[in-house]
């Protein structure tokens, strides 16, 4: 069987080493029968590396050590291979060192033979399946060269034989055993229904007296339909072979040549590849239909000289824009006798991959494939990858994608600007070690031992866990930092900065500090409010009970009359107050805009104050400091905010202490302008102002500043009034008053 297979594939050589596959065959004691130049091509290896009757063993042994099989042990991987159960069809995919793929399809043949077709499905992925079946057809083809094997010694007794052998003249393997004489091998044939009748009688008289010393050939059609070739060939010790071959899926012509040749034009009407075949003359020897249509709107015609062709298509533009007789000379000077492999665009938009591979007898061999939906997706690969770039190039967030081995795969520019890398830092290969070492020598992870043990952690961090951090950077910036693994073991960096988070956090919680703050203050009002008005509703009640107990009495209810008018206008004031308050805080008050000049503004409320000081025997002094500007504002109401301010300062003061009334500038470049009210005593402003210093304070919030109580160095507490630099009037401004508000002159 082993010979008839050689002989099968030596009739099939001009087809096979012009197949643009990998092609290689083992017979069934797995020595090499055939391999074609395309096989060792695609694993790398140099022309002549596979030799003919070489074992399966050593050939794969020779491949693996050439690295086709990748890194691993090498007797591990060639043991994979020669284990495979080769009675069976499969097909396996590789990826050799160097980026290429290819896959290696594993088809049986009769008698323990197999072969191994070779694609490579770098280029032409798109098109794997109609290599496959084009590759397929041709292990149909092979694998339908099933032969049967018998050897006779020179007594004319069995030798050898195999199962093919059996099964193809229609006899159970039992009765054929070594040593058995041919006629009785005959008789058992004649035994059996297929062999009864004329036609079986006419075959086995022609066994028995054919002279074996001379090669002969016999065919008949079986019972079943199966058409079997019995050739017998003499052997130098007087015995024979005899060799039973099935050849009822050929074609049914007479020349077995012409048979192949019907087949081999099958296979190519029927590859969905444009196929054109040039003889040695360079003429179209055939040309498959599917040719027309790979290269609709330029058509060839068997007989055409390759000259015709392609001045013809020059012309048309086929080959691109530009001088015809130029691109003609340039395709003309294409060497058809080595393999090849060109892309292009043709005018009508579609894009074509051609490869050519000599032939034989000095021809070559021209396959066109349509590969638009390739380039097609390549194009909207590239596409996507453009946009996500974009997308990375212009993203708020620093971004490093990690691979399992801890090196950069690629990043976008905010990552350096996040972590102020210098140039040359975060390129792909920089490992995760060298990137923490930058940043410990340029001081991003702090200083000392803090720092060395911040980069101990950050390279001892399981990175198939997501972590997340924040850390602050020299300049200041606040970044949040996460880690978050990906499927193929690496993991991605996230930079963040969230300074304008954390400073509005900070914000908030000062203004929530401020909203509790005004909401003691509030308090604070009420417990005042209370005590502004219970008091002068006691003595308005105390009063009644006077003049109820002295109704006879006529000094003592004026006295107590007085006391209680004048109880009724504290009263009255206090609600006036309260009410000016309330409408200060619902914005419900409007402000006059007047010129306030400040020196008058403080004088007038110091002299207002002069006769309570003096009555309560403490000193008042003013100090002004020079070139203070004006104040846009409401007159009437600063000077009741002030003058409130300074008889709470009185009120407090102890007789014999002082009382001073500062105005200035805020100084260390801070906005506005500063007045200050200051005593000497330990008793709180707040707790002599009550309800008057709650009108102060909102009468100063509705000018956009404020009044603040504290603690004066070296003297008693203070407070400050604080008027914005936006109400603040350059010396140049026009004067625009209100009518001056009226005050009372103690002198």
């Amino acid at each position: 069987m082993n010979e008839g297979l050689h002989q099968a594939v030596q009739d099939s050589l001009p087809f096979l080493d012009a197949l643009p596959v990998g092609l290689v065959i083992y017979d069934a004691g797995q020595r090499l029968v055939y391999a074609n130049a395309a096989y060792a091509q695609l694993l790398g290896m140099p022309p002549g590396a596979f030799r003919p009757r070489s074992s399966q063993a050593d050939n794969v042994r020779m491949i693996a050590y050439r690295g086709v099989f990748g890194p691993g042990d090498l007797e591990a991987q060639v043991a994979s291979v020669l284990n495979l159960d080769l009675s069976v069809r499969r097909r396996i995919h590789r990826r050799r060192p160097d980026g290429r793929t290819f896959e290696s399809h594993y088809v049986p043949l009769d008698g323990g033979a197999h072969l191994v077709c070779l694609v490579d499905t770098g280029a032409v992925m798109a098109m794997r399946d109609e290599a496959e079946l084009a590759v397929s057809r041709v292990q149909m083809a092979l694998y339908g060269l099933r032969i049967g094997l018998a050897v006779f010694g020179a007594d004319r007794c069995l030798l050898i034989h195999n199962r093919q052998f059996t099964e193809l003249l229609g006899l159970p393997s039992g009765p054929l055993k070594p040593g058995m004489p041919f006629t009785d091998m005959l008789q058992a044939m004649q035994g059996r229904d297929e062999y009864s009748g004329f036609d079986g009688d006419l075959f086995l008289a022609g066994q028995l007296g054919s002279d074996r010393t001379r090669p002969s050939s016999f065919r008949r059609q079986r019972a079943t339909g199966q058409v079997i070739e019995v050739q017998s060939d003499p052997l130098p010790d007087g015995g024979w072979t005899m060799a039973v071959s099935d050849v009822s899926a050929l074609t049914r012509a007479e020349d077995e040549a012409r048979r192949r040749a019907g087949l081999l034009d099958s296979i190519v009407q029927h590859i969905p590849h444009g196929v054109a075949v040039y003889g040695p003359d360079r003429r179209v020897r055939m040309v498959n239909a599917d040719y027309g249509r790979v290269m609709s709107g330029a058509p060839i015609t068997v007989g055409e000289t390759m000259k015709e062709v392609i001045r013809r298509r020059a012309w048309a533009g086929e080959y691109g824009p530009g001088d015809p007789e130029a691109i003609y000379q340039a395709q003309m000077a294409f060497d058809t006798g080595i393999m090849q492999q060109r892309r292009r665009t043709r005018p009508n938009g579609t894009s074509v991959e051609v490869r050519t591979s000599p032939l034989p007898d000095g021809g070559h061999l021209s396959v066109v494939t349509d590969i638009t939906p390739l380039v097609a997706a390549q194009d909207e690969l590239n596409r996507r990858a453009e946009a996500l770039d974009a997308m990375l190039a212009h993203i708020r967030h620093g971004i490093i994608l990690w691979g399992p081995d801890r090196r950069i795969v690629a990043c976008n520019p905010m990552a350096a600007s996040a972590i102020n890398a210098p140039p040359g830092l975060l390129v792909p290969g920089r490992t995760l070690e060298e990137m923490v070492q930058s940043s410990l020598l340029r001081g991003n992870l702090g200083t000392g031992t803090e720092a060395e043990a911040m980069a101990a952690r950050l390279l001892s961090r399981d990175r198939s866990q997501p972590h997340q951090d924040q850390r602050l950077t020299r300049d200041g910036r606040v970044l949040e930092v996460r880690s978050d693994p990906v499927p193929d073991g690496g993991f991605v960096t996230t930079y963040t900065d969230v300074t304008s988070i954390r400073e509005a956090e900070a914000a908030l919680q000062a203004a929530r500090t401020r909203a509790e703050a005004d909401n003691t203050a509030k308090s604070e009002f009420l417990a005042a409010m209370s005590q502004e008005l219970r008091a002068p509703l006691l003595q308005m009640i105390e009063g009644s009970r006077t003049v109820q107990r002295a109704a006879m009495d006529p000094g003592a209810v004026r006295r107590a009359a007085a006391d209680m008018a004048g109880a009724g206008q504290h009263l009255l004031a206090t609600l006036d107050t309260l009410l000016d308050l309330a409408r200060l805080e619902g914005g419900r008050f409007d402000l006059a805009k007047d010129r306030v000049d400040v020196p008058d503004w403080v004088v007038s409320c110091v002299r207002q104050a002069d006769a309570a000081a003096a009555a309560a025997e403490i000193s008042l002094d003013v100090s002004l400091h020079p070139g203070l500007p004006a104040v846009r504002g409401d007159a009437r109401r600063l000077h009741q905010a002030l003058a409130q301010v300074v008889a709470a300062a009185i009120q407090s003061t102890p007789p014999g202490g002082t009382a001073t009334v500062r105005a200035c500038l805020a100084p260390d470049g801070a906005d506005g302008l500063l007045v200050e009210v200051a005593r000497s005593g330990a008793a709180g402003l707040a707790d002599a102002g009550g309800l008057a210093l709650h009108l102060s304070r909102a009468v100063l919030r509705a000018h956009g500043g404020d009044i603040v109580l504290h603690a004066s160095p070296g003297d008693g507490p203070m407070a400050t009034l604080h008027i914005p630099s936006a109400r603040l009037i350059p010396a140049a401004e026009p004067v625009q008053n209100s009518p001056a508000p009226k005050t009372q002159d103690p002198a």
